[in-house]
C-alpha cells in the first residue's frame, strides 16, 4: 500500500457517513473519479429511484457488519504501516489510531442495540479454529434434525406398542378393555387430544 492510498483512506471518515433513520447510508450526490475499472470516467455514487425496503433489524445487522469489516481492515493497514514505516509514518499511525478509537467509540454505543441477542459460546470455538459461522449453523440444525427425527420415531414405536397393548388385551379381556376405551374417550373428550 502506498503512501497516496493511505492518505486516500485517512481521508475517507466513514465512521461519520450519513445514514437515515433505517441505518442506510444516503449515497452522496457528488462525483468521485474510480480509477481502477472505469479508466478514470466519472462515476456518480447516487442510485436511481429504485427504492426496496429494508428491515430495520437487519440494516443494524448489516451497519454492524460494514463496520466490523471497515474495523479490521483499519487494524491491518495499521499493522502494515507500523512494521513497515516509511516518511509520515508517525503521522499515518496517529491518524489511523485515531479512526481506531472513533470506531471502538461508535461500536460502544451501538452495542446497546444488540443486548438482547444472544450468541452461543461454542460458534466462538468455531472461529477461533479459522471456520465459518455458518458452519456451525448447519451443524447445529443438522444435529437439531436428527434428535427431531429421533424423538419423532420413539414417538412412532410407543404408539405402535399402546396399539399391540390395546389389542392384545381386548383378546383377553375385551370387557375391561371395551371400559378402558370408553373411560378414555370420556377424558379426552373432557381435556383435549392426547398426547399419545
Amino acid at each position: 500500500m502506498n503512501r497516496n492510498e493511505i492518505e486516500s483512506d485517512l481521508e475517507d471518515d466513514y465512521w461519520n457517513d450519513a445514514l437515515d433513520e433505517t441505518g442506510n447510508k444516503i449515497p452522496s450526490p457528488e462525483l468521485r473519479e474510480d480509477n481502477e475499472g472505469d479508466e478514470g470516467k466519472k462515476k456518480s455514487n447516487v442510485t436511481s429511484n429504485n427504492f426496496r425496503f429494508v428491515d430495520p433489524e437487519d440494516a443494524k445487522f448489516e451497519k454492524l457488519e460494514l463496520d466490523l469489516g471497515r474495523f479490521i481492515e483499519d487494524v491491518r493497514q495499521l499493522g502494515v504501516t507500523a512494521s513497515d514505516p516509511g516518511e509520515n509514518a508517525n503521522e499515518i499511525i496517529r491518524a489511523k489510531l485515531r479512526k481506531i478509537a472513533a470506531g471502538l467509540q461508535n461500536m460502544n454505543e451501538v452495542s446497546s442495540q444488540f443486548m438482547n441477542h444472544q450468541i452461543p459460546v461454542k460458534i466462538f470455538d468455531f472461529v477461533d479454529e479459522m471456520k465459518n459461522p455458518n458452519v456451525y449453523s448447519k451443524a447445529v440444525f443438522e444435529e437439531t434434525d436428527a434428535k427431531n427425527s429421533e424423538v419423532n420415531g420413539k414417538i412412532e414405536q410407543y404408539k405402535k406398542y399402546k396399539s399391540k397393548i390395546l389389542a392384545k388385551w381386548a383378546e383377553e379381556m375385551p370387557d375391561a378393555a371395551l371400559q378402558y376405551m370408553i373411560m378414555r374417550k370420556e377424558s379426552e373428550s373432557d381435556k383435549g387430544p392426547p398426547f399419545l
